[in-house]
């Protein structure tokens, strides 16, 4: 089932639970704080929504489309962003601990400050993404394209870098004690 939480179709498309935990505004469209995590959200269409501090735990949002998305402060650890579309979405401070972003574009993606401990973002495209000062512990970054990446501040320990292209990225302050390079 696709969703599609653009603003003309919010109020209108929602059946229980989900409908339980939106609400909606004159002029853009919210999901609460006591979101449905483990929800399967599954290609839904969420470009520009606002999921400030929602708890997406576990939730399924493979294929999803989170383009501008205001996710700061969110709670996605365990979810599944394979294949996603976050770019430019706004996710600093979140926490995605285990999350799955293999395959995703995060292009000008802003992920400062985020708990990023253990995602997977094997084959992610991160172009032009703000990772200062974020958590990158134990991340699986193999084959992932970072280009123009800001890493500046990121703690890199014991991530797997492996065929990571990393083209122009700025590494300042950036700890990389235990990471793998090849």
């Amino acid at each position: 089932m696709n969703f599609d939480l653009t603003p003309a179709t919010l109020s209108t498309l929602f059946l229980p639970p989900l409908a339980t935990y939106l609400r909606a505004s004159d002029d853009h469209n919210t999901l609460a704080a006591r979101s449905p995590s483990g929800a399967n959200l599954q290609a839904a269409s969420l470009m520009g929504a606002h999921l400030r501090a929602a708890d997406l735990r576990g939730a399924d949002l493979s294929f999803a489309e989170l383009s501008g998305a205001c996710l700061q402060n969110a709670n996605l650890s365990g979810a599944c962003l394979f294949h996603a579309d976050l770019r430019a979405a706004q996710l600093c401070g979140a926490k995605l601990c285990g999350a799955d972003g293999r395959e995703a574009e995060w292009g000008r993606a802003d992920l400062s400050n985020a708990d990023l401990r253990e995602i997977d973002l094997r084959e992610a495209l991160l172009i032009e993404v703000n990772l200062s000062r974020a958590d990158l512990r134990g991340a699986r970054l193999e084959g992932a394209i970072l280009i123009d990446a800001n890493l500046d501040g990121t703690d890199l320990r014991g991530a797997s870098l492996c065929e990571t292209l990393l083209s122009g990225a700025s590494l300042e302050s950036a700890r990389l004690g235990g990471a793998e390079f090849n």
